[in-house]
């Protein structure tokens, strides 16, 4: 069966390639640092006392001040800031330095991105922002991985090309735009995402495709458990294995899996929605062919 994204055209994937090239920072990329280390500042002092009055159970829910705090503090610079600036502090060990304390440092980023996209988005010229996160690995929790968390958050139609492996949340709440990673990602790969395209070449973890509305989502490799849960659109694509619990609670779009599909929770509670395995429709309406056939 041959693939097609959402704009009706054939899938071809991508082949593994790198995006940087020898680009100089401008002249701003030191305050750039600068606005990163007190953006970790605030976050960190923010996050102290949120955990002192609510419990540490609740810093998750700081995702959204640490964005705001991130648009606060680059309002007066984002304008000066270049792409290659960007690309710099991605290649650094900067944020690499910082991530002990919190993850999502993919954030800052995030917001940096979005900022200078909306500035200079009616240029003739298209923008692309190239982050590199390879060096950005290590032991954390006890678990070897990616530690920066966060990138393409609220991207609103710029395009990341990202190198090397990236945390939780890529593309979280996206509405437009693209973001292409060599490497792989964690959990929750486009969670509430409604526009777009995520494209992996790699694997990806848990919840992919978690609650979202519309865009698309593909992935070269395997995915983790409880893919496209609570999907209402869009499409996921996987060209590999999937585990347990795919479609759970589902309400609507398309899958397609190329790989192993497992049998435990398959489209538990599901509604609506179609699921492809290996060209076949084993998925739609609420009607489970897979289970069926499995009997």
């Amino acid at each position: 069966m041959k693939l097609t994204n959402i704009i009706g055209k054939e899938y071809k994937p991508i082949k593994r390639k790198r995006f940087f090239e020898d680009k100089k920072p401008s002249s701003t990329y030191p305050i750039l640092v600068e606005k990163y280390q007190l953006w970790f500042k605030e976050c960190s002092e923010t996050q102290k006392r949120n955990v002192e009055k609510l419990g540490k159970y609740h810093i998750g829910t700081m995702v959204n001040e640490k964005y705001d705090i991130a648009k606060k503090i680059l309002e007066d610079i984002t304008s000066q800031c270049t792409p290659e600036d960007i690309s710099q502090l991605s290649e650094t060990n900067v944020p690499f330095d910082y991530c002990e304390q919190f993850t999502e440092s993919g954030l800052f980023f995030s917001a940096l991105i979005n900022m200078h996209y909306n500035l200079h988005k009616d240029d003739s010229t298209q923008i692309l922002y190239n982050v590199n996160f390879e060096k950005h690995h290590q032991v954390l929790y006890g678990i070897d991985g990616p530690t920066l968390s966060g990138i393409g958050y609220y991207l609103n139609g710029a395009t990341i090309n990202i190198q090397g492996n990236v945390g939780d949340f890529l593309g979280y709440h996206m509405s437009s735009g693209k973001i292409i990673v060599i490497g792989n990602a964690n959990d929750a790969v486009g969670a509430y995402m409604s526009g777009g395209l995520i494209h992996i070449i790699g694997d990806g973890k848990d919840y992919v495709g978690f609650q979202m509305n519309e865009g698309e989502i593909i992935i070269e490799k395997n995915v983790g458990e409880h893919l496209g849960q609570k999907m209402f659109g869009g499409k996921i694509m996987i060209n590999g294995d999937s585990k347990r619990y795919i479609g759970q609670y589902m309400k609507g779009g398309e899958m397609y899996i190329e790989g192993t599909l497992k049998k435990k929770g398959f489209t538990h509670g599901a509604q609506k929605g179609t699921i492809f395995h290996k060209g076949k429709k084993v998925f739609y309406d609420g009607k489970n062919i897979f289970l069926e056939r499995k009997k």
